[in-house]
């Protein structure tokens, strides 16, 4: 009877994983944006937890978060298709659902873009669900007062970076659903045009695709936009609905970047003191 009971314990265990895998819509390790989305990837953010991280997986990251800063780079050096080349460069992030983890690779990559002494601004577009600015980040003034016209963008824009920070405008309280799409639809775009020529790089941390239309509204206005995936957690389903979404308001994105996936070994040997004799001619 005891091993009648294992053997039927473990052929219900070995249907449940089977049929587990067969519904589960989860991205895996083995998801491949170019093969089953037809979008490049453009990088590879690993899972590392903050506190509880080496030296050697936070260089990974950063790493992770260096490449993406150096091909946004590359992609507006060689942006042709814009009205005047010599203004900033818009970068919208989006995803499917909330939980992807958009806006802390937002906020990773304008430290990044500002370190490499660029002029960065973070704009929170969700003005219903905003997000909290880094700390690296000064935040110069309320979104809300901007978009409703109480704020003066020129003074605003006179404000100056220091010490590879950069600046952040978001909404310091959650504003309704219905103000907050008819502030996006009117207003995002007009404040985006006149801070072009003031930043190097402006970054929208969009609100999620499938939520509200801000985030579609909000990814039309980029040069660059960037779909965030989070693997373990984002599902096939929504991801389809979200891009058929922006298929059908022709703002399709020009890559992905998966985030929370395995740390890859960084490249190097990092801070390690070389010791040389003898001369080199």
């Amino acid at each position: 009877l005891m091993m009648l009971a294992v053997m039927v314990a473990l052929f219900c265990a070995i249907i449940a994983a089977v049929l587990r895998h067969y519904f589960d819509q989860t991205i895996g390790e083995d998801f491949d944006p170019q093969t089953m989305l037809g979008i490049p990837l453009y990088a590879r953010i690993p899972a590392i937890r903050s506190d509880r991280s080496s030296a050697k997986m936070v260089r990974v990251k950063d790493e992770a978060i260096g490449h993406l800063a150096i091909l946004m780079r590359i992609i507006d050096q060689q942006s042709g298709d814009r009205t005047n080349p010599e203004t900033g460069q818009v970068i919208a992030i989006g995803s499917a659902q909330s939980g992807e983890g958009k806006s802390h690779i937002a906020h990773a990559l304008a430290e990044k873009l500002a370190g490499l002494g660029s002029k960065i601004l973070v704009i929170d577009a969700d003005l219903q669900d905003p997000a909290q600015g880094d700390g690296t980040a000064g935040q110069f003034a309320d979104l809300m007062g901007v978009l409703s016209g109480q704020a003066d963008i020129p003074d605003i824009a006179q404000d100056e970076q220091s010490n590879g920070s950069y600046l952040h405008l978001g909404v310091r309280l959650a504003v309704p659903g219905n103000i907050a799409t008819g502030m996006i639809e009117t207003g995002l775009g007009p404040l985006t045009g006149k801070l072009r020529d003031r930043f190097d790089h402006i970054i929208l941390d969009t609100p999620p695709v499938l939520s509200i239309a801000d985030g579609v509204v909000a990814l039309r206005l980029a040069d660059v936009r960037l779909f965030t995936i989070r693997q373990g957690n984002s599902k096939k389903r929504d991801i389809r609905d979200a891009l058929d979404q922006l298929r059908t308001a022709g703002v399709m994105p020009e890559g992905v970047v998966l985030n929370g996936v395995k740390p890859r070994p960084a490249y190097g040997k990092g801070h390690v003191q070389v010791h040389r004799q003898g001369q080199v001619s």
